[in-house]
């Protein structure tokens, strides 16, 4: 009796199996080619793809990202806005500041020309002078005065001769211990000695609560033309000789008042000074 060896079993491919495993040999071969292919065609195809995919995607980008630009546009705009808000707050103070700081510039700047030209300012004498501040103009219908800030403390005394920086504007009229009271030119009590034009003629220029004081006692033939000046002559002690006052307003006649029209600009009168012809400086310097 013949014995059979057990060993593994083999079983014999069908008909189909044979044609499937030829078939997914041909596919993967096939498959193979194709992508050798692309790879040697570089990457156009999938630029091709990735242009096509962004086409398509754009206007969804463009309309989710809107409202989030819009958001960011919206909180830029408003931190620019409060920034701007902090930045013209403190210009404005700045320009504040700066509009006091001019007023100030412009009135030191006033206040340095009226001194610069009492400094000019030249008696053609020895003597000393007081400079004040006008405080208060006590001006009136009847009356033609200025108080200003300088009394017998700073050696003020009554009758001394006050000045500006185009000329005679009156004398102290009473004085206190911080304070004096002048007389102005135009006052109708003022009475100053003058010489007159370019012949030098003696009068006396007289107020009369006007802005134009008058000349009296003129010579009869005393021939005088408009534009001539008129200064102190210095008779009687009070005001220094040569000090100008004002020019000639209208020609004279036989009988027309002679009108004075005075250097001196009122309505900006901030600084005086007052001559003092009797101090002990010039004292001491008429002994030697």
């Amino acid at each position: 009796m013949q014995e059979h060896r057990a060993g593994p079993e083999v079983k014999a491919e069908t008909p189909f199996q044979a044609t499937l495993r030829r078939a997914m040999f041909a596919l993967l071969v096939t498959i193979s080619l194709i992508a050798l292919v692309v790879g040697k065609a570089e990457i156009y195809v999938f630029d091709w793809v990735k242009s096509a995919v962004g086409d398509i995607l754009a206007p969804v980008l463009r309309t989710v990202t809107l409202p989030m630009q819009a958001a960011r546009d919206v909180g830029s705009n408003l931190g620019r806005i409060a920034a701007l808000t902090e930045e013209n707050a403190r210009l404005r103070e700045e320009n504040a500041r700066l509009r006091q700081w001019q007023a100030l510039a412009r009135r030191l700047d006033g206040q340095n020309r009226e001194l610069r030209r009492l400094l000019r300012f030249d008696v053609g004498e020895a003597t000393s002078m007081v400079t004040a501040r006008v405080i208060a103009d006590t001006g009136g219908p009847y009356a033609r005065s200025l108080l200003m800030d300088a009394g017998r403390r700073q050696g003020v005394r009554p009758d001394q001769a006050v000045v500006s920086g185009e000329g005679l504007i009156g004398r102290v009229m009473s004085a206190g211990l911080r304070s004096a009271r002048v007389l102005l030119i135009t006052d109708r009590r003022s009475h100053v000695p003058v010489l007159a034009g370019a012949d030098r003629i003696h009068a006396i220029l007289v107020g009369n609560n006007s802005a134009r004081p008058h000349l009296r006692f003129l010579p009869r033939n005393a021939a005088l033309t408009e534009g001539e000046v008129i200064v102190t002559s210095g008779r009687g002690g009070v005001f220094p000789p040569g000090v100008p006052i004002g020019d000639i307003g209208t020609p004279t006649g036989p009988d027309a008042v002679v009108e004075v029209m005075p250097h001196v600009d009122w309505t900006r009168l901030e600084f005086v000074r007052v001559i003092d012809r009797a101090s002990p400086d010039i004292a001491a310097h008429a002994e030697e």
